[in-house]
């Protein structure tokens, strides 16, 4: 065992001595090829224990090792293909690539198949969609056009449905183009002497229109806005036979007394 590395401050070699050149230990580094192997393997232990001696000198373990210095390239070079491993590794091969290509293709042709099912079904939901509205309204017409909802008179559905006072109905306008005849029933040939609007009735046909087709609801509009225009000329017909009724029975009156 060499004397002088004995006297080696070894706070000097971790760059922490606070005596300077007045220390007892000798500030010199020593012949590490001269020193034993457990006073190398202290050294090694005291200077690796140092975190900020690690952090500034990274290579000082290194140094005082016997692995020579020649092996830090061969490290790097080996780091190095590791590295270039991984970077090729990251890179899929050609028949990933290929097998990526035809999934893809597989998945693509999965998709248009399933959106022309989707288009094809909407359409099969449009064309039931249109037979069973074509079936409500056939249902409808088979209800509105039931011989309890027509008049007697004109074979329509009623409009303003009015009844007399012997419990026939008819339409308001039937009515006033019979009373500008006469002033009897056309079924039971009673005297008409009074006749009210039936609003369940007239309800209940309201409804039933407003679930009819457009050209059905136009038919039943028009044909009531047309006698609603006629309703004056016939109540002016209705009281000029009035008048004239009431003429005739005045006459006959005279005649007879």
């Amino acid at each position: 065992m060499n004397p002088d590395n004995r006297n080696v401050c070894r706070f000097y070699l971790r760059k922490s001595c606070r005596f300077g050149d007045k220390c007892f230990n000798r500030h010199e580094k020593p012949s590490y090829s001269k020193l034993d192997e457990d006073e190398l393997s202290v050294l090694t232990f005291e200077v690796a224990s140092s975190s900020k001696h690690q952090q500034t000198h990274k290579n000082i373990p290194k140094t005082l090792t016997n692995e020579p210095i020649a092996h830090a390239p061969l490290n790097s070079s080996q780091n190095a293909k590791q590295k270039k491993k991984k970077k090729s590794s990251n890179k899929p091969p050609a028949q990933d690539l290929f097998e990526l290509i035809s999934e893809n293709k597989n998945l693509a042709e999965k998709v248009n198949m399933l959106e022309t099912l989707v288009s094809s079904l909407h359409e099969q939901f449009k064309e039931q969609e249109k037979e069973n509205a074509k079936l409500i309204n056939e249902l409808n017409s088979m209800q509105l056009y039931d011989e309890d909802y027509k008049c007697p008179v004109c074979f329509e559905v009623f409009i303003t449905p009015t009844l007399l006072n012997c419990s026939h109905m008819f339409c308001e306008w039937c009515i006033y183009k019979l009373l500008e005849q006469n002033d009897q029933c056309p079924i039971c040939r009673g005297r008409i002497i009074d006749y009210t609007y039936c609003s369940n009735a007239g309800n209940i046909i309201n409804r039933m229109i407003e679930r009819m087709p457009y050209e059905v609801k136009m038919k039943f509009n028009k044909l009531k806005a047309s006698r609603d225009e006629d309703k004056p000329k016939s109540l002016l017909l209705r009281a000029e036979r009035e008048q004239l009724e009431l003429i005739r029975i005045t006459l006959n009156g005279y005649i007879s007394s």
